[in-house]
């Protein structure tokens, strides 16, 4: 099966807001991700912003506020050299926070013949969550590269996780990658295995009051961090979305 490692916004100016993990640890996952991916033959996909003031191509809301990052041609909006594209790598602009709000985007991954897509990049509970959900809808077998994303929100980029993993799109380290794309095979239907990897990775990256944990209630990461749980869901109901 073809896996494509989908990289989102891994640029200078959205790198600028990561609060966790640290940047140099960020670009040091996400280089040894990107090599796993060369190494083993599969294709490794950007998807950027980049933005022009005149025309204003900027989403509504930076345009609101006069958010300027990203714009074409600064160095703000440049992908940091150790993680550059190769010259045969597809690089899509993407006009707002999902990766596939380029059009383009599903039509080149099927013309790969991908059939699995492994989401990593920035931020964890915005650009990286919408692209995985889009992923997920499409039809794509939908993984997320916990050890390479990173949010200046780690409380959301948590509950995002959590919340994606109910979904079947599980959270993988490097090492269970790896084993993804050795062809060794992965239990995708194992959710509650990968969520306690996962959530021990989450524990040693300091994001204090959340624990390991089981997807066997709704919304665990909610209540262990004491927040309110939806009335609407009983135990074990994972309809709600």
């Amino acid at each position: 099966m073809t896996t494509a490692l989908l990289l989102v916004d891994i640029q200078e100016d959205f790198f600028d807001q990561v609060v966790e993990p640290q940047r140099d640890r960020l670009l040091s996952s996400l280089a040894k991700t990107i090599l796993l991916f060369r190494r083993a033959g599969q294709p490794v996909v950007y998807a950027i912003t980049e933005v022009t003031l005149d025309p204003d191509t900027r989403m509504p809301h930076w345009r609101q506020r006069d958010i300027r990052r990203c714009l074409a041609g600064q160095p703000g909006s440049r992908v940091p050299t150790d993680l550059a594209p190769l010259k045969e790598e597809l690089v899509v602009v993407k006009p707002f926070f999902s990766a596939f709000s380029q059009l383009s985007l599903e039509g080149s991954l099927r013309g790969m013949g991908v059939e699995r897509v492994v989401v990593a990049g920035l931020h964890t509970h915005a650009c990286v969550y919408q692209t995985a959900l889009e992923a997920y809808a499409r039809r794509f077998q939908t993984l997320v590269a916990v050890e390479a994303v990173g949010s200046y929100d780690p409380l959301q980029a948590a509950v995002t996780l959590d919340y994606l993993a109910q979904r079947l799109v599980p959270s993988l380290g490097l090492s269970q990658l790896r084993a993804f794309l050795s062809g060794e095979t992965a239990r995708r239907s194992d959710v509650a295995r990968v969520s306690e990897a996962l959530f021990g990775l989450v524990g040693k990256c300091g994001w204090r009051g959340i624990g390991p944990t089981h997807l066997d209630s709704p919304w665990p990461l909610r209540r262990r961090a004491g927040l309110e749980l939806p009335a609407l869901f009983g135990p074990g109901d994972f309809s709600g979305r």
